[in-house]
């Protein structure tokens, strides 16, 4: 993907626009983003309003594909952002705050963190199933696509788990309607789940990037997001 993108050019043609909360549908790129206030799965509350003069990224994740199954790919994510974060300082060097969405309460959203060690040793079973010649055709092409998609190994004790990125609940997925994000019937899903989508917003609140999913696979790494991050930086 090109380092430079026609996003931020959009953005900046078309400025700002204040949008009100039940207006929210329509947001995009050149709008401001309507202020909210949510629970943190962590505790307190997320109030949008007082990150004004800092950057925000709000990653929207799909969260139940079907009943008592979480999404894999969410979970990884999530354990990848720690450990980007971790090694290229993404918030401190950007003036960012970054904050995971998932469209639940916070009982919920517990399940889901409980659950992160057990789905990591799934996506490497994925990656290196025990016996490879008994898959299918199929099977094998998910193994060689799992391990392109998947390269680290996230896998962690219970015990040793932290969860030091911001998860929001959005409890009667508020939010994530308001946005048009919530659909459970999205990408074959059957349970109450989000339209995976990233926001990335100036530190005058204004929408410069946002990035909706096509499909469960369809994710930004998140060195593109890092790139977008810095054109949008170096144009403010």
């Amino acid at each position: 993907m090109k380092t430079k993108t026609s996003v931020l050019l959009i953005a900046l043609l078309l400025g700002s626009t204040l949008l009100t909360f039940g207006q929210m549908k329509g947001v995009t790129v050149g709008q401001e983003m309507p202020e909210f206030k949510a629970q943190v799965y962590q505790g307190g509350e997320f109030d949008l309003s007082k990150y004004k003069g800092k950057n925000v990224m709000l990653i929207f994740n799909r969260g139940l594909v079907a009943p008592n199954h979480w999404c894999n790919i969410c979970q990884y994510n999530y354990m990848e952002m720690i450990d980007f974060d971790k090694l290229n300082q993404l918030e401190e060097k950007h003036n960012l705050k970054v904050a995971f969405v998932l469209p639940y309460g916070k009982d919920t959203v517990a399940q889901w963190v409980a659950t992160i060690p057990q789905q990591m040793k799934v996506v490497e079973q994925w990656k290196y199933p025990a016996d490879t010649t008994k898959l299918s055709e199929g099977r094998k092409r998910w193994m060689q696509t799992a391990r392109k998609m998947f390269p680290k190994d996230h896998t962690i004790k219970p015990e040793n788990l932290k969860t030091p990125i911001t998860i929001i609940a959005d409890a009667n997925h508020k939010l994530t309607d308001e946005l048009g994000l919530y659909d459970p019937k999205w990408d074959g899903g059957n349970a109450p789940q989000a339209i995976p989508c990233v926001f990335i917003i100036d530190k005058n609140g204004v929408v410069q990037f946002k990035y909706v999913s096509q499909n469960t696979i369809d994710r930004p790494s998140y060195s593109y997001l890092e790139k977008v991050l810095e054109d949008m930086i170096d144009n403010q």
